[in-house]
């Protein structure tokens, strides 16, 4: 009986040399890519060829990608009813880890930009330690879980602090679940404009209190400018000075000409 897994249900991004695979009936491993079976004549990720015939025969591999090294898991079940109609079974291989689609902002505060990822994204079921994560810009690897790039400040799996703003971040991570063997592919997208307006948000308010507040000094300094003016000129033409004299009030008049008559 030959199993045979179509290879053309693998994506394109895996390296097929480096997938460690097995092929079991129920719960005996007919063989792996270590070692196998005597009924088993040959075995290979993509072909199984033995002596006995078994309905059902699930195949699991467990491959890297060739551009990020994460890895992914697949599974295929190959089903026959061993009449001597056929001997040969194909079936697809499966992957068993869907890929999530992450959100990222990007915000500015200071002299850094900060590309971050919304935590609530991350399936419950994936374990948050276990990931191995990458940040790039087009072909470039700005930060991986391993290593950094000097303009790259802080890294970790949820935030990328950087000194110089990239109007395009991807973020890929690759998490191992809580429960199961599986690991799953994340993605994420950020995007920004990279023009410092659209990040200072707190710029034109506080231009606009400091304006209003200026304008309120300005207006109120020019009436009380006006109000001491005022003051001067009244004491300037006339400065009365009351004397009280037998019960009578006497009022000295101060003029320009001591000469001229009252």
């Amino acid at each position: 009986m030959i199993y045979s897994i179509d290879h053309q249900g693998f994506p394109p991004d895996v390296n097929l040399s480096s997938c460690d695979f097995s092929w079991s009936n129920d719960s005996t491993v007919l063989a792996s890519h270590q070692d196998k079976l005597p009924s088993v004549k040959r075995k290979s990720l993509k072909n199984l060829e033995t002596t006995e015939c078994f309905t059902n025969v699930v195949h699991k591999s467990h491959c890297a990608s060739k551009t990020t090294g994460f890895l992914t898991n697949f599974q295929a079940n190959c089903n026959t009813n061993c009449s001597n109609e056929g001997h040969k079974v194909t079936a697809l291989p499966l992957q068993l880890c869907e890929a999530v689609n992450l959100k990222c902002t990007a915000t500015r505060r200071e002299n850094l930009m900060i590309y971050s990822i919304d935590h609530q994204g991350f399936p419950p079921d994936v374990n948050l330690s276990s990931c191995d994560f990458s940040w790039s810009n087009d072909s470039t690897v700005l930060a991986s879980h391993q290593d950094k790039l000097p303009s790259v400040k802080r890294k970790s799996l949820k935030n990328l602090e950087t000194t110089e703003c990239f109007t395009n971040v991807v973020h890929k991570s690759n998490c191992a679940s809580k429960t199961t063997a599986c690991r799953t592919n994340l993605q994420a997208n950020c995007t920004t404009s990279c023009r410092e307006e659209d990040h200072k948000v707190w710029a034109p308010l506080v231009l606009g209190i400091v304006a209003v507040v200026g304008l309120c000094m300005a207006v109120g300094g020019y009436f009380l400018y006006k109000s001491y003016k005022l003051r001067q000129e009244n004491h300037s033409e006339l400065d009365l000075q009351q004397h009280p004299l037998g019960g009578c009030l006497y009022k000295k008049v101060k003029v320009s000409n001591p000469d001229s008559p009252l």
